[in-house]
């Protein structure tokens, strides 16, 4: 994500607003690694949301 400009406080803020924004919950360290990517993120996103 840091191809992104993804920083350190920027992927803060991220965690901060997708919990926000989707009533989810995202671990810091998820947001590690270099194979993470927008897609990757999504997914997560998607798959702690309650659809039911």
């Amino acid at each position: 994500m840091t191809d992104f400009g993804l920083d350190s406080l920027l992927s803060t803020e991220f965690l901060v607003r997708a919990g926000e924004h989707f009533d989810v919950r995202l671990a810091a360290t998820e947001l590690l690694g270099s194979d993470r990517t927008l897609a990757h993120f999504a997914h997560l996103v998607h798959s702690r949301l309650d659809l039911a």
